[in-house]
């Protein structure tokens, strides 16, 4: 996934944290000023992490992922944000291009919205200001696969929200150009699977205890699809895929007769005992976790097969 996409999700995170309800994503053509809207139906302005008096927390590298501004700020150098508060208040903020702090003048494209909502555009797109030429049929294939690619990048990094699999009372929407986004569930398969028992493994961050939940699958591989495709730990921060395949240098080998999957949920509350590299999208685990979650993943890589020489059905869902 490119950086622009990565913070889209970003963005569409911090609305659903905030309480949206609904979000609603569009990516249209329009040549150099090409743009994304990301409006968000009853996000709370404070929840955003937005400083209302013109500025922006500061973002930091950690599984988390950035704040609002500097997650919009990926996908392009203008970001304008209309955030109306529950009195209905307006309030506009703008950075990048567009200069710093509350905003003076509102783009056409951010439309009256209703009270405790927020409209986030972006604008000045990276994917097309890496062009010359900024017109014509190639930009158009641009935007067109960047929209494409936001649909399979918000379905894998939400699909738990999407399927109504978290602990919120209310399922949240997301749609992309007025079409729903369908959840892409990497657990999900109608193919016979093997569920390995759930792990809660305890590890300590300073002197505090906290635990980090484990769930091995082993998947079959599709007619003509590599086995390789896609092992190794999924990892989840609140419901959201951050992390999709690849052994966090835990030197595991991938399986050659189906596909190992873990998830493994991090714990908020102890996420300063991970260490994030944003350019991999990959979290390393603690000391303290890496022998027991390197064990797991050899179990899961060397599992026998039944005695029939196939994987044996079993529910599964990360």
């Amino acid at each position: 996934m490119s950086p622009p996409l990565h913070g889209l999700v970003d963005v569409v995170q911090r609305c659903i944290e905030a309480g949206a309800e609904q979000v609603d994503v569009a990516v249209e053509f329009a040549g150099a000023g090409s743009w994304v809207r990301v409006a968000a139906t009853g996000a709370a302005g404070a929840a955003l992490h937005l400083d209302l008096s013109g500025s922006s927390r500061t973002a930091t590298a950690t599984p988390d992922g950035l704040d609002l501004a500097a997650g919009a700020l990926a996908v392009g150098a203008s970001v304008t944000v209309r955030h109306v508060d529950a009195r209905g208040e307006p309030v506009s903020l703008c950075w990048g291009a567009a200069g710093a702090g509350r905003a003076d003048g509102e783009s056409a494209r951010i439309t009256e919205i209703a009270s405790g909502s927020t409209v986030v555009l972006i604008e000045a797109l990276h994917e097309v200001h890496a062009y010359k030429r900024q017109e014509g049929r190639v930009i158009e294939g641009v935007v067109t696969r960047m929209r494409t690619r936001a649909g399979d990048a918000l379905g894998l990094a939400f699909h738990r929200h999407l399927a109504g699999r978290t602990g919120r009372r209310r399922r949240v929407g997301i749609a992309l150009n007025a079409e729903p986004v369908a959840p892409l569930d990497p657990f999900a398969s109608d193919r016979p699977a093997l569920r390995l028992r759930r792990r809660d493994l305890p590890f300590l961050v300073g002197a505090r205890a906290a635990s980090l939940v484990a769930r091995p699958h082993v998947l079959s591989a599709a007619p003509g699809e590599a086995a390789s495709a896609r092992q190794g730990f999924f990892v989840y921060l609140r419901d959201r895929l951050v992390q999709a395949g690849g052994w966090s240098r835990l030197n595991v080998a991938d399986r050659r007769d189906g596909i190992v999957r873990i998830a493994v949920d991090l714990p908020p509350a102890a996420l300063d005992g991970f260490a994030w590299e944003p350019a991999q999208r990959r979290v390393l685990f603690p000391i303290g976790l890496a022998p027991a979650l390197r064990a797991l993943a050899v179990e899961a890589v060397t599992a026998p097969l039944s005695s029939t020489g196939t994987l044996g059905m079993a529910s599964v869902g990360g």
